[in-house]
């Protein structure tokens, strides 16, 4: 999957200046520190696109708190996964779920009102 557009680029810095401080940078070896599995998380979006992305920042957006404590754990030495393939993952999963029918599509809303 190539982000090309200028909306794409966006959401990816967008992303990043929710988890690091750090100055964005399109490609390198900082995105295996937030969990994708190269140098370029473009690769890791083959499956569900730019919508995973968008997950991981609205998750962000909406659950600051909550969203950098999964972060932090994911980093810790006893939970270490890797945090943004994880959630890409979470989103294939919704997606075929949703797709089957098996999960009315306000699910996700019902579940963010409990917070």
């Amino acid at each position: 999957m190539q982000l090309t557009s200028d909306e794409d680029a966006f959401l990816l810095e967008a992303t990043w200046k929710l988890l690091k401080s750090s100055p964005f940078n399109r490609y390198g070896q900082h995105w295996v520190e937030i969990g994708f599995q190269g140098r370029d998380p473009a690769t890791d979006l083959r499956s569900t696109g730019v919508l995973s992305l968008l997950m991981i920042y609205m998750l962000g957006q909406r659950f600051p708190k909550y969203f950098k404590k999964v972060y932090s754990s994911s980093t810790d030495c006893i939970f270490e996964f890797p945090f943004a393939i994880s959630l890409v993952k979470i989103t294939g999963a919704y997606v075929k779920l949703l797709k089957k029918a098996k999960l009315p599509a306000n699910t996700f809303e019902e579940y963010c009102e409990w917070f």
